[in-house]
């Protein structure tokens, strides 16, 4: 049975109805991808992943596609970024290795050095090869609804969605929190044409206008960002979000404040484990 949750907010006592809420298990969704990727003949090459050496969060990462790649029959390969890269001369060694025949797809990891602008080295990357679909053409595909490599981010939606038998026009007001490449920026342009009402919101945003939204997407890798009091009984949250500065992986979302929501993403173990495998779907889909 549902029960009552009482915040305390500003000097005023806020109600939600605590809903037992579906909690996503972003593995069992990612084993499930990867079952049918499986199926399919492995694309004969490698892929490219171009990551800082000097950044350990970034090194886990890397390790998750490694291993998915060594599930899936794919050779990957590191190539390192160094501090003192810039943009032309990373542009020159991601052109290089995104030409070669047997590339079947080029990783640019987050973060690059600050001296290095993404887009603009992602722009050198074939868009059926720009496996984050980071490059202008790759995004420019997906807005007019004509791309084969789809930005992982918009996958994991789908597939939470397909999960639950739901579509995205059952939601009728969305909010994006956060506007990067990877996640704000592409859902952005793809939900612009799938929903009646849709926030893209970013710093200094006003956290009151969550409430509106019956789907709220997050990305801005601030840990606790979001409390539960701000969003609307019933709604559901898929959190991105990620930050490991305190030594713990945390979301946006403040988990111990989500009892009234209908389905959320926890941190770990929720959109990750999906993205990973989402952006294999990628190299399978050209």
């Amino acid at each position: 049975m549902p029960s009552l949750v009482v915040f305390l907010l500003f000097g005023k006592f806020v109600i939600v109805i605590s809903m037992n809420p579906i909690i996503i298990d972003g593995k069992m969704i990612a084993s499930n991808i990867m079952a049918q990727l499986k199926q399919k003949p492995a694309p004969r090459g490698f892929v490219a992943v171009f990551v800082s050496t000097h950044d350990t969060i970034s090194d886990s990462f890397v390790k998750q596609k490694e291993k998915i790649s060594g599930e899936l029959g794919i050779e990957m390969r590191r190539y390192e970024v160094l501090p003192d890269d810039t943009n032309d001369s990373l542009r020159e060694r991601v052109l290089k290795v995104a030409r070669a025949k047997r590339c079947v797809g080029v990783v640019l990891q987050s973060p690059l050095p600050a001296s290095c602008d993404i887009r603009y080295i992602a722009n050198a990357i074939p868009p059926h090869k720009d496996l984050d679909c980071l490059s202008a053409r790759a995004i420019g595909a997906v807005y007019q609804e004509k791309a084969h490599v789809i930005p992982p981010a918009i996958r994991v939606v789908c597939h939470i969605l397909s999960e639950y038998k739901k579509t995205i026009s059952d939601f009728s007001n969305v909010s994006v929190v956060g506007q990067g490449l990877l996640v704000g920026k592409p859902l952005g342009v793809w939900l612009s044409g799938h929903v009646s009402h849709i926030h893209l919101l970013d710093k200094g945003f006003d956290m009151e206008s969550l409430k509106e939204s019956d789907l709220i997407i997050l990305g801005t890798g601030n840990a606790g960002l979001i409390r539960g009091e701000y969003i609307s009984s019933g709604a559901w949250v898929i959190d991105f979000g990620y930050d490991a500065r305190s030594g713990k992986l945390s979301g946006d979302l403040d988990a111990h404040t989500v009892s009234h929501l209908g389905l959320y993403t926890p941190t770990p173990g929720g959109t990750g484990p999906i993205l990973v495998a989402s952006l294999f779907e990628n190299i399978f889909a050209v």
